[in-house]
């Protein structure tokens, strides 16, 4: 049995608000494993999740967009399985006090795989987020609707401490509307010049994430951003690439 919103919050992390339609789930001993990209291959993640309350199986989701429609009528605590043909999944069910869902899912071969990272670049910064952090770079980036552009720049606080600025808008128009957030960080190797990220697919990320309080983003200067989030027995890795040929 597993709740109906901790369900939606979860899928919610790697779906990314629209990004990531198609997964394949991993279960086994009630931990929830899965790799999911978007289609542009500019973020990677991975995704685990302890006590999901559902039978171990691995599946596949070609819709996590009708997936979220179907759940979206559900209440409370629900009971999940699913239907087999010849020990192949052929459907999802969902069942709660009033309503009983069936969703069809996707053979696990027909979901494209994961691109698997190699060479995992040097970590240059690690840069710590509040959930007040998370809120005002949600606001930052709101405030410039014009761009997707967001560099992520080396600075100082006032007390000579590390810090992380993160500088949106366009940056090769100099007269641009541009809004600036630090954050706290700690500098491993310093650099100079600014790195330029996707600031919508930032966003998107902090956006499915901001309940957790907290996070780490790893930044390197080769052009990665990894981010760590862990709420409950949650925890999903994200590493986006940055922009070429801002």
């Amino acid at each position: 049995m597993i709740n109906k919103t901790d369900l939606h919050n979860l899928i919610h992390k790697y779906y990314l608000n629209g990004l990531v339609e198609r997964v394949k789930w991993s279960i086994k001993d009630n931990v929830l494993e899965m790799d999911f990209m978007d289609d542009a291959t500019q973020v990677v993640g991975h995704l685990q999740a302890g006590d999901i309350g559902i039978e171990d199986i691995e599946v596949g989701f070609s819709s996590t967009t009708r997936l979220l429609k179907l759940l979206a009528i559900l209440n409370g605590d629900m009971e999940v399985g699913f239907l087999y043909e010849e020990n192949i999944a052929e459907k999802m069910i969902m069942d709660d006090a009033q309503f009983n869902i069936n969703y069809s899912v996707s053979d696990i071969l027909a979901i494209p795989k994961v691109v698997k990272l190699q060479n995992y670049p040097d970590v240059d910064a690690e840069i710590y987020l509040s959930r007040e952090d998370i809120d005002s770079l949600l606001k930052a980036k709101g405030a410039i609707t014009e761009s997707e552009e967001v560099s992520i720049v080396a600075g100082k606080t006032l007390d000579n401490e590390d810090m992380i600025n993160f500088i949106f808008g366009n940056p090769n128009t100099p007269h641009s509307n541009k809004v600036t957030y630090g954050v706290r960080s700690k500098i491993i190797n310093n650099f100079e010049d600014g790195v330029y990220f996707d600031s919508s697919l930032l966003k998107n990320i902090l956006s499915v994430n901001k309940n957790c309080g907290e996070g780490v983003i790893k930044f390197s200067f080769q052009g990665m951003l990894h981010y760590v989030f862990s709420e409950g027995a949650c925890t999903t890795n994200y590493y986006m690439t940055s922009k070429e040929n801002v």
